[in-house]
This record gives structure tokens, sequence and C-alpha cells, in this order.
């Protein structure tokens, strides 16, 4: 079954947004229904709840973020995901410093889905309004949605059996 990650710093903004946008993409494509998506944060506490603008730019767009608990990056949960999309340089460099196993697996999300490197910044460290991070979140993911199914699903197919 394949599986992908989205990471963030903290688990309450960026990758809850990412993950549950992309899974509400995936509902009723049957094709996809074996892909499991998630989240966890680099640097966060485990049973956060999603900031209140994350709650409030999923209302608006369609979706909840009600449920949604931060959870930090385990070496676990990493060897368990297929593919790792993260939201800066600075992510992956960490996580693949950390737990080398995985760095292979990592990519930049702007980089998987458009094919440019760049960092999406965290609404709580830059002047950039929190709606406006949300619609790049979002407009990656609906440009890159084919690059991100394929590249999830040609992961697993690759992987070795652990």
């Amino acid at each position: 079954m394949p599986k992908l990650l989205f990471v963030c710093t903290a688990n309450r903004f960026r990758s809850p947004l990412a993950a549950h946008y992309f899974q509400n993409k995936i509902n009723g494509i049957d094709r996809l229904f074996s892909l499991t998506i998630s989240s966890a944060g680099t640097w966060t506490k485990d049973r956060q709840p999603a900031t209140r603008e994350a709650e409030q730019i999923a209302k608006e767009t369609g979706f909840l973020l009600a449920g949604h608990q931060s959870r930090e990056v385990t070496e676990s949960i990493l060897m368990e995901s297929n593919l790792i999309l993260v939201m800066e340089s600075g992510h992956k460099e960490a996580i693949s410093s950390e737990f080398p196993a995985v760095a292979g697996r990592i990519r930049l999300l702007s980089n998987a889905t458009i094919g440019v490197a760049f960092d999406i910044p965290d609404p709580y460290s830059t002047p950039e309004p929190p709606e406006r991070i949300a619609k790049e979140i979002f407009k990656l993911l609906d440009q890159g949605f084919e690059s991100i199914v394929d590249l999830v699903f040609q992961m697993s197919e690759n992987r070795p059996s652990e």
C-alpha cells in the first residue's frame, strides 16, 4: 500500500493542510483507493490541534481539520512512508541527516510538483499571510497532482521488502 507523508515544522498548518487537501482530491478516485496520506512535523509536540487559521482555510476550501492532532516525525513514521514531501529545504536536510535511510524518499514539495525548488514559508516566521501560503500549497498540489501520484506509486513499487 503506497504511503505519502507531508512534513512541515509544527504539523499544525502547512502539512495538515496539504495532507487533507490531497486526501480530498483523491477521494472517489478508484485507482487511488490504496494510497494512504498523512502528515507529521519536525520540532513539534504531539497532539496539538491545527491552528485556527488552518482550520478556517480548510473549512473555506471544503474540508475539515477539526480532528487533526500534530505528531512528531519519528523513524517509524518515516520508514513506513514511500514518499516524504517537505515544505522547506531545511526539513529535507534535517531529516536526511538524522534518518539517512529515508533520504532517497524525501522531496521538496515545490520540486516534486512543478520542478522548481523553493521553500513554502512558515506563516509564523514570515509576514506573508497564511491564506496566501495555503493557496500556494493548494496550487502546487493541483498542478503536480499526477506527478505526486506517479512518484509515490513508483517509489512504492521500487521499494525492497523490509
